[in-house]
């Protein structure tokens, strides 16, 4: 679906802001453009998604991490100040060295990395994303997928207390069991953390992500399915757009 009609399903649905996802096989809009469609919408940008930093050797790692790094220039350049990655480096020497190169490279970019634990990012993966965030504490964060650690063997809630206080970027997912599920009809007490999360004063963006099969549906659709997920979010979540 081209960007600009995505957006206005956003926009009709009531929803102020958007994340957008930047695939690494398509290349990098120009701001300028990218500005243009997002004031067309009425949506300011809270937050872009470069996929994954990966990479299984330096060579590879380096074009990954450099992409990434254009990724967080333009959502400054777009008045965004977080990137979302995912952590697709098995090596931790070599996730480490790209993660000190990457975050140097930015010095001078006031945007938050948000490392995002993934389906196969089981209790080891996520305590591994909280040593390096422990390690970066100003200049890394995690975007808390709960429906993704839910499949992938740990629940948010029973570990709050340790991923509570590096949460920076936070999606609204569900799970049964290891399959993902609309919000709301899964597993996960999404309503108890959403207490747990204003408790905590978080200040962050709560992020929906469509589905596929959702995005190509009739517009009318799509446009009641999005503002019934918004109406979910703002009944957990005060002030979510």
């Amino acid at each position: 679906m081209p960007l600009d009609r995505a957006l206005a399903r956003i926009s009709w649905a009531g929803f102020k802001s958007t994340e957008l996802f930047l695939p690494a096989t398509q290349p990098l809009p120009e701001a300028a453009a990218l500005a243009a469609t997002l004031e067309a919408a009425d949506l300011s940008l809270a937050a872009v998604d470069a996929g994954a930093l990966a990479g299984e050797d330096e060579t590879t790692g380096l074009e990954s991490a450099a992409r990434l790094g254009r990724c967080a220039v333009l959502a400054r350049n777009l008045q965004a100040n977080r990137v979302v990655c995912d952590l697709a480096i098995a090596a931790e020497p070599l996730a480490e060295q790209l993660l000190s190169q990457l975050l140097a490279a930015l010095a001078q970019v006031p945007v938050l990395l948000c490392l995002r634990n993934r389906p196969e990012d089981g209790p080891e993966g996520r305590e591994r994303l909280l040593s390096l965030i422990a390690a970066n504490p100003d200049r890394l964060g995690l975007a808390l997928d709960p429906g993704a650690a839910y499949r992938a063997g740990w629940d948010p809630l029973a570990e709050w207390e340790h991923v509570g206080p590096s949460l920076r970027h936070l999606y609204l997912t569900d799970a049964t069991g290891s399959i993902a599920v609309a919000p709301g009809t899964g597993d996960l007490r999404l309503e108890e953390l959403a207490e747990r999360v204003r408790a905590s004063g978080y200040s962050g963006a709560l992020s929906l992500w469509v589905r596929q099969d959702i995005q190509s549906a009739d517009p009318l659709f799509t446009e009641a399915t999005l503002k019934e997920a918004r109406f979910l979010m703002e009944s957990w979540f005060d002030g979510a757009d």
